[in-house]
């Protein structure tokens, strides 16, 4: 089992294989003009490890009230 400060490579894989899907269908960003660095957005509370994994850089946490398609790392704003 992984400590509470690193997420375990099971679970990353996990979580990879499931964005994947979602990172797939992701619109590009209205501002670049480009899918490349949008990332999926999460809604709700995470668990430690998708807060873990949000840390990484590979999502975007929303928070509980907002719905948003993703998040665009470039212009840092979701979509």
């Amino acid at each position: 089992m992984a400590s509470n400060h690193e997420l375990s490579d099971t679970k990353r894989k996990e979580f990879d294989d499931h964005f994947k899907t979602v990172r797939d269908k992701l619109p590009a960003c209205p501002k670049c003009k480009t899918k490349a660095d949008v990332i999926p957005s999460v809604q709700g509370k995470p668990t430690n490890d998708l807060l873990l994994y949000a840390t990484e850089g590979h999502v975007q946490l929303s928070g509980c009230c907002h719905r948003y398609d993703g998040w665009c790392k470039k212009c840092e704003q979701f979509i």
